[in-house]
């Protein structure tokens, strides 16, 4: 497991900086600063601003529109422009918030409030 493999590498730096510290050392503050979470031991990566957007080449046009949602029921195949391809498993509500629970095949199941879902009925 990567992650596994990225805590054990930061606990290892964490004890080493202690050993080499006087008795003064913080454990808690010195984790808290490289990412580690003290209640649950695992690593919470920060948000940084370099991250890129993935688009995958095959996704839909940018100028992609959605289409009038009215007729829209349980079981119907319809695609997101960022989500992609996807079934709808439930419907709940009315217009104008009606929502519909959609399991989209890249991304798993996604709740959309249909006014502004922007999907296309395949």
């Amino acid at each position: 497991n990567p992650y596994q493999k990225m805590q054990d590498k930061w606990r290892n730096k964490l004890e080493e900086k202690k050993s080499k510290s006087n008795s003064s050392f913080d454990f808690v503050k010195e984790a808290k600063n490289m990412g580690l979470n003290e209640r649950s031991s695992t690593l919470n990566f920060k948000k940084t601003q370099n991250l890129k957007r993935v688009v995958n080449s095959s996704s839909t046009p940018s100028n992609f529109e959605g289409t009038d949602l009215s007729g829209l029921k349980k079981g119907d195949q319809v695609i997101h422009q960022r989500f992609g391809k996807g079934t709808v498993l439930e419907l709940e509500g009315n217009s104008p918030n009606k929502k519909a629970t959609v399991d989209f095949e890249e991304v798993g199941s996604k709740s959309l409030l249909l006014k502004f879902a922007k999907l296309q009925i395949l």
